[in-house]
């Protein structure tokens, strides 16, 4: 009985050991994937002013020129 015991409980606390980390993992990743997308729309938003800026910059040119 004390073995069967000993062991339920290792499995127990292997299993909710390996299961709390991978929830941090999981939340770790989580997190730096909402960084990683809040950069990368912060860049786009950048890159599409600038290709608004030289576009607006184009068509004065072009005004100019005609």
């Amino acid at each position: 009985m004390t073995l069967l015991t000993v062991t339920l409980a290792a499995t127990l606390g292997s299993f909710l050991a390996n299961a709390a980390f991978y929830l941090i993992v999981g939340k770790l990743a989580q997190r730096a994937e909402k960084k990683r997308t809040e950069h990368f729309q912060k860049l786009e938003a950048e890159c599409l002013e600038v290709i608004k800026k030289e576009d607006e910059r184009m068509r004065n040119y072009a005004k100019m020129e005609s």
